[in-house]
């Protein structure tokens, strides 16, 4: 039984339920008692949980944690589940169950007390909270809640002052702190003064009111994360967020969905910062508002950057490669920026793919050739993971991607709705070796049976743990040379074949459980 409160390494992951190293030090523990899949299972979902850690140890750590969890998740649940209907246990992460959901407006029973008493959940996710004070939640909830170092409050209604009416009861506690709202409301900012613990700190559309915004900005919290998602969040309050004590402490930010069109009416302070993981997706950044940003100090660590849906122009790109050309930045998003000829020149020779482990350039309508910087970047670069969903890709940008004449440097490649078809995957066939290859995107490209078999035909497939070949044309002849196919692997973490046959078909059921019985149950028909 993996619940032993009295072990002195177990009492050390409930009592510091938020950290990861008690964890790893009991996995270690657990594999020395010959229980190395919770163990792996543990040491995987804390390396995948660290946003800023290295893209390629993150996504093996994701498909260790799929495969264990595939295998053991029903066992583990049955055994560990408490029996109650008072509380919901969700999904695992690093390790355990991580959040509960718990009904705010309802007594919790002997079971669900237990439960969390005995196991090293992280957060509670209150729900059906109405907002009239602390000691109107029930007894046993309140009395339960400080265990759990993390906090998820759906509170209806949310107005100026709801915060307060139950702050006496979490302030002392609480490390992290997620407004989860159904619709905009309102934060007085210094409604969070005192929570001289909090760590994180999460709020979604919310308006947070600029009269009060001095207060929060001027309380020195501990905080390392903070996320205001759709906050509309305007040049004075970013002002005070960007000059608060606490934002040199930040190692991630998250103003996803805020216009900052006006960043001229913004004072960027001169401080340096530990920032690891920014995030400003949908923010209408152009060449002119992403400037300060790139030139703010405390942006030089970044390891990890978000810029998603923002118009950045030839500039405002130049600006982006010349700011990282140096420096720790392994992955970036750039999906969906309005990207052409102008900007890929610009990345061809930007210093930064030297070091850029992980890009995603998605939605971009780049055409036939204009993946040619890759070239430059297989050769001399770090490059190991892309993400090119949605791109009219031709033959020669295919010659780039799969170079044969040396070992292919993917570890994930996702090329979904791309406008493959079955000819152009002819080249696949040529490819030299694709040793670290564990995961292939070809969702929705009309490759048809015929592109299907050059695929087989490749190194390629040989190590893979996630496959996607939904919509893509094939067909029952198709699905019988999967199954026939040596250079598959034995078992897939997921195998996507949806449209294949139809699901009403009558035998949609007889090719599943072969596909089933070849690869394992994570085959989708």
């Amino acid at each position: 039984m993996i619940c032993q409160p009295e072990h002195p390494l177990y009492r050390s992951m409930l009592k510091n339920r938020s950290d990861d190293l008690p964890r790893l030090v009991f996995a270690d523990w657990l594999e020395e008692q010959g229980d190395s899949d919770r163990a792996n299972l543990i040491r995987s979902q804390c390396v995948e949980a660290d946003s800023a850690a290295d893209p390629v140890a993150r996504l093996h750590a994701r498909l260790t944690q799929n495969a264990l969890l595939e295998r053991f998740a029903a066992s583990w649940r049955a055994e560990e589940m408490p029996a109650t209907t008072t509380i919901e246990p969700g999904d695992y992460q690093r390790g355990f169950v991580d959040t509960v959901t718990v009904l705010a407006n309802q007594p919790m029973d002997d079971a669900a007390v237990e439960y969390l008493a005995n196991w090293p959940v992280t957060c509670l996710d209150l729900r059906h909270l109405e907002v009239r004070d602390w000691n109107s939640i029930p007894k046993r909830v309140r009395e339960t809640m400080p265990r759990c170092p993390a906090l998820t409050l759906s509170p209806r209604p949310f107005t100026a002052g709801s915060l307060t009416k139950i702050a006496e009861g979490i302030r002392d506690w609480v490390q992290s702190l997620t407004l989860a709202l159904n619709r905009p409301g309102m934060v007085y900012a210094d409604e969070l003064v005192g929570f001289h613990k909090l760590r994180s700190l999460n709020v979604s559309l919310t308006n947070l009111a600029d009269v009060r915004m001095p207060g929060l900005c001027r309380a020195d919290l501990p905080l390392s994360q903070f996320s205001a998602v759709g906050c509309r969040l305007t040049p004075q309050v970013l002002t005070h967020l960007l000059g608060s004590p606490w934002m040199s402490r930040l190692t991630e930010l998250n103003l996803n969905n805020n216009i900052f069109r006006q960043t001229s009416a913004v004072q960027f302070p001169e401080t340096a910062g530990q920032l690891a993981v920014v995030n400003l997706r949908s923010c209408m950044l152009d060449a002119l508002s992403i400037t300060p940003w790139l030139e703010f100090p405390a942006m030089q660590p970044v390891r990890v950057l978000t810029l998603e849906c923002n118009p950045l122009g030839p500039s405002g790109f130049h600006a982006l490669c010349e700011r990282f050309a140096a420096g720790a930045l392994h992955t970036l998003k750039i999906n969906d920026c309005s990207l052409a000829d102008p900007e890929m020149s610009i990345l061809r020779r930007a210093p930064l793919a030297r070091h850029l482990r992980s890009l995603s350039i998605t939605d971009n309508d780049l055409r036939n050739g204009q993946f040619a910087f890759l070239e430059d970047w297989l050769a001399h670069g770090q490059l190991q993971i892309l993400h090119a969903d949605r791109n009219p890709l031709g033959q020669r940008d295919l010659d780039v991607i799969f170079p044969t004449q040396s070992p292919l440097p993917w570890v994930e490649l996702s090329l979904s709705e791309c406008g493959l078809r079955a000819e152009m995957l002819e080249r696949l066939s040529q490819v030299h070796s694709a040793p670290h290859l564990l995961g292939l995107n070809l969702h929705g490209n009309r490759i048809q049976n015929g592109g299907l078999l050059h695929l087989l035909d490749s190194p390629i497939v040989s190590n893979l743990q996630v496959l996607n070949l939904s919509n893509t044309g094939i067909t029952e002849v198709g699905i019988q040379a999967i199954l026939d196919c040596p250079r598959l692997p034995q078992r897939f973490t997921h195998l996507a074949l949806r449209g294949a046959i139809h699901s009403n078909s009558s035998s949609h059921e007889r090719w599943l459980n072969r596909l089933r019985q070849r690869f394992g149950p994570n085959v989708y028909l």
